[in-house]
């Protein structure tokens, strides 16, 4: 009876096995499936999937592999993309040496999109071109459609719109026989989006709706693409009406999926078609929700590229500590065949030492390579360290430039709240000042966002030739209700002729406001703030004069010391500030080839002199 209950236990647990492995197979199907529907169902099932996998597969690697890449892809959809690459770089070290090739190169593929997150275009493709030698190994129709898709973005976004053309309907056509497959309706999105970029509204429009009206199984996250772009040609077209409808349905279906970048590329059009058909409530609505998605998007990109970074000094450290001890097991194994040698016959001494001579050069040599290696790592540290010093400049510089003008607007708020404007006449007027006050601040926060998403990689100064005059002008005009409101004014007398710099446009918008705020801050009421232009040999020289509270000499003194940034002194009006303005305009005036001088006496007023390089033109 014991001999016939252990054979029916040996037949029946293989068994038991196959069903857990069928269970297995089917909860990452469906976590696959789910993914661009509901991702919180998706991390369900694939959490169901790893408990099996824990507890009746704990020592088979390439269910782990599995694991790792469905983790990779979510990851990847919620837009983390940092957990994402841990996830594909651990799938590409666990089935590296296994039999699984499929899966193997479905790590490779996750790993090309990391790149294509971080816009190392290049990079993406070089591996993506590696994962299509691959499925052509394994004449995987499937996967070399994903291969072609994402070698199509990553073609389209360095502009090669002709060769992304070609990858997208490549990789359509491996697809022909799965019209069921979502890659395709994703497929048919980018050929639209590239139409877009290529200026064909009618070509591209035709292709989102043979998504919206051929494929309706089309996942939340295709719909939203879809819309959003249907959004942008209707923007292009000036029918607003369309593209607010459009854009609603593109945001509501980006929510569903918790999509970030699309949440964020949906409320952006809202925001544009609502101000250009003239519903201002609404478009600023739409546009502080699209800030909130932009700072978000733009602190989770940036770190991303950090910890991208930080994970390529860990993969170099591991390198480093593989290669130390390889080489210590090859000298342990040479110095043993060595002795080896010297026991069994003196005779071979001369044969040993020329031996030992070749080891020490190739200890040498590895000691070489190990200290490039180190050099390297010391170099990653240096640019992580970079990294965040420009991200804090940049954060610096964003919330300095932005606080003048929503004070401005604050105040005007604050004063129409307890009833300061009475007339109707009045309050039109208030209501118009704000009106130009705001738009006034989202042109500068759309140029400040502009310019410092160009500089994420480090400030970057680029001269151009630049009209002082307008540029003056702007600024005047941007700083005419701080000035109103302590009764001062300006005066500047420009020149009948257009005058030309050598300057970075940006900068020298900071370095304009902050002199000008400066002259307001310390102005005494009723007072006047001179702008003047002249010519010089080589340069153009730029003055601002105020008639305010003036600098002592000893806090010229500590202006005048370029490492120190100085404590702020309260305005006439008590106005705060951060001691950044002047910082930032004598570092943005010597980036700019220019010099800086302040004159100024206590209760005589002040004068900033900046001398900028003079263009061919002046």
């Amino acid at each position: 009876m014991r001999f016939v209950l252990v054979w029916i236990f040996v037949l029946i647990t293989p068994l038991a096995l196959f069903a857990q492995r069928d269970t297995f197979d089917s909860l990452l199907d469906r976590s696959i499936t789910a993914r661009y529907i509901r991702l919180d169902s998706a991390w369900y099932f694939l959490n169901q999937a790893e408990k099996i996998r824990n507890e009746y597969f704990p020592k088979d690697p390439i269910l782990l592999g599995k694991l790792e890449n469905q983790s990779g892809t979510l990851y990847y959809v919620n837009g983390d993309y940092a957990s994402s690459l841990r996830h594909f770089s651990n799938a590409i070290a666990i089935l590296k040496d296994q039999n699984s090739k499929k899966d193997y190169v479905y790590a490779l593929n996750g790993r090309a999109l990391i790149y294509l997150s971080q816009h190392e275009y290049e990079n993406s493709i070089k591996v993506l071109d590696e994962c299509i030698k691959i499925n052509q190994e394994l004449q995987d129709s499937v996967g070399l459609g994903k291969n072609y898709f994402n070698k199509g973005i990553s073609e389209s976004e360095l502009g090669n719109y002709e060769e992304a053309m070609v990858s997208l309907k490549t990789g359509l056509n491996f697809l022909s026989n799965y019209p069921d497959e979502p890659l395709v309706p994703m497929i048919i999105n980018r050929q639209a989006k590239v139409y877009f970029e290529m200026g064909d509204f009618s070509k591209s429009e035709q292709t989102y709706q043979q998504v919206l009206n051929e494929y309706p199984k089309t996942s939340n996250w295709e719909l939203t693409f879809a819309y959003a772009g249907l959004a942008e040609i209707e923007c292009e077209r000036n029918d607003y009406s369309s593209a607010i409808e459009y854009g609603k349905l593109a945001l509501n279906y980006a929510e569903r999926v918790n999509a970030l970048w699309d949440k964020e590329r949906a409320s952006a059009i809202l925001s544009t078609a609502y101000e250009k058909a003239g519903a201002y409530q609404q478009a600023l609505e739409f546009s502080r929700i699209n800030k909130s998605y932009s700072d978000s998007l733009y602190n989770q990109n940036k770190n991303s590229e950090i910890s991208f970074l930080q994970l390529q000094l860990s993969d170099a450290e591991n390198e480093v500590l593989k290669q130390e001890q390889e080489s210590a097991q090859n000298e342990l194994r040479l110095n043993r065949k060595y002795l080896i040698l010297l026991l069994i016959a003196l005779a071979v001494t001369i044969s040993g030492l020329i031996l030992y001579s070749r080891l020490l050069v190739k200890k040498n040599k590895f000691a070489e390579q190990l200290k490039v290696k180190q050099e390297e790592i010391e170099a990653k540290n240096e640019k992580l360290t970079s990294i965040n010093e420009e991200k804090n400049k940049l954060f610096s510089i964003l919330s300095h430039d932005l606080k003048g003008p929503v004070t401005s607007i604050k105040q005007l708020l604050e004063l129409s709240k307890a009833g300061f404007f009475k007339g109707e006449e009045e309050r039109k007027s208030v209501q118009d000042l704000l009106t130009n006050q705001v738009n006034q601040t989202h042109q500068l926060l759309e140029e400040l966002l502009d310019w410092s998403h160009a500089q994420l990689d480090g400030i970057i100064t680029k001269p151009i030739e630049v009209n002082l005059v307008e540029t003056i002008q702007k600024q005047l005009n941007h700083l005419s209700y701080q000035a109103m409101a302590k009764s001062l004014s300006f005066k500047f007398d420009p020149p009948t002729s257009p005058v030309f710099a050598m300057a970075d446009p940006q900068q020298l918008k900071i370095i304009l406001q902050n002199c000008l705020q400066n002259a307001i801050k310390f102005s005494k009421p009723e007072g006047q703030i001179s702008i003047q232009l002249s010519e010089e040999k080589n340069n153009i020289l730029l003055s601002v004069k105020d008639q305010g509270v003036g600098i002592s000499p000893e806090k010229l003194d500590e202006i005048n010391n370029k490492m120190v940034r100085v404590q702020s002194s309260p305005g006439t009006h008590k106005e705060k500030g951060t001691g950044l303005g002047l910082l930032l305009v004598r570092e943005f005036i010597e980036k700019n080839e220019g010099s800086l001088e302040i004159k100024s006496e206590l209760d005589e007023g002040t004068e900033i002199l900046i001398r900028l390089p003079k263009s061919k033109t002046t």
